[in-house]
């Protein structure tokens, strides 16, 4: 998978994942270690025909990295109306757009649909918010991705999942930064 400014020019190899990306005033270049983290965690696990959503999506990296990787529907949500926007025009250069859905807005008033995955590399205290709200719109054995979380707030994390009927897969880490896959249970 290349990641690159949707401003340099690039030659890609035949089996080359292109991702153009202009981050504008939003999160999400694809070098910050906890969206590296959450990308390689896409990459590690089944995406096709899956229902994706990326709350939090900031530039919308990696609900075009969902997409390109097989979802068959992402949604992308942010309480920031440049996130949005920035997502959307991400999506757009990306020729995502007709599997990315950008909503502005949180989770609970945006969104009614049921999920495969979930996606947050967010603040750990909105992560700990979102969780309940994430339980009721996951579908059964669904998988959450979550980073944005340092080496000493994991654990809380991680209890908090498993007080939602999430059990833990994997976490890794890189710097002081964690990532943790986590499937639905209940």
């Amino acid at each position: 998978m290349i990641i690159k400014p949707s401003w340099e020019k690039f030659t890609p190899k035949e089996d080359d994942i292109v991702i153009n990306i202009d981050p504008g005033m939003a999160f999400g270049t694809g070098t910050h270690e906890s969206t590296y983290l959450c990308i390689e965690k896409l990459q590690s696990i089944d995406l096709l025909n899956k229902r994706v959503c990326d709350v939090g999506c900031g530039s919308g990296i990696l609900s075009i990295v969902a997409a390109k990787l097989g979802s068959i529907k992402v949604s992308a949500i942010d309480i920031d109306p440049i996130s949005v926007k920035t997502t959307r025009e991400n999506s757009l250069s990306n020729n995502t757009d007709n599997i990315i859905s950008v909503f502005e807005g949180d989770l609970l008033n945006t969104i009614n649909n049921k999920y495969d995955i979930f996606i947050a590399n967010i603040l750990p205290n909105v992560i700990v918010e979102l969780i309940p709200s994430v339980e009721k719109l996951i579908n059964k054995n669904g998988l959450i991705i979550t980073s944005g979380i340092i080496k000493e707030k994991s654990d809380f994390i991680i209890s908090k999942l498993k007080e939602h009927n999430f059990s833990i897969i994997d976490t890794t880490s890189k710097g002081e930064w964690v990532c943790i896959l986590a499937e639905y249970n209940a």
